[in-house]
């Protein structure tokens, strides 16, 4: 029985050392990262289309898109996703798709780009 004790003490032992080891590397890891931030380059690409519901001077879907001749918009909720969604800046028409590394590709079908930042965490 003893022995079972003494055996059970150094396997919680290794365990609790190796746990340690572990969260040490993840904080490393955490702290000094491999990778670097890419930087947005937002580029103009010529546009393969002409719409007349879309205004170029607007920086939000709501304000961009106007609904078409003999339509209206419906009212959004306060609060609601729609709101949300209508008031979510968007990039400069004609912004170029830009990519998580730094890149852009030509995307002259794309009508608006949302200006969403993941940070700088990669």
């Amino acid at each position: 029985m003893e022995k079972r004790k003494k055996i059970g003490r150094r396997v919680a032992v290794i365990i609790i050392v190796l746990l340690f080891i572990v969260g040490l590397a993840a904080v490393y890891i955490r702290v000094n990262p491999v990778w670097h931030a890419a930087e947005l380059k937002i580029e103009q690409v010529e546009k393969k289309y002409q719409l007349a519901e879309v205004v170029p001077e607007g920086m939000t879907l709501e304000t961009r898109f106007t609904p078409p001749e003999g339509y209206d918009r419906v009212e959004a909720e306060d609060g609601s996703f729609a709101e949300y969604l209508r008031e979510y800046p968007l990039l400069p028409d004609g912004t170029r798709l830009p990519v998580f590394d730094g890149s852009a590709i030509d995307s002259p079908y794309c009508a608006a780009v949302f200006d969403i930042s993941v940070g700088d965490e990669g």
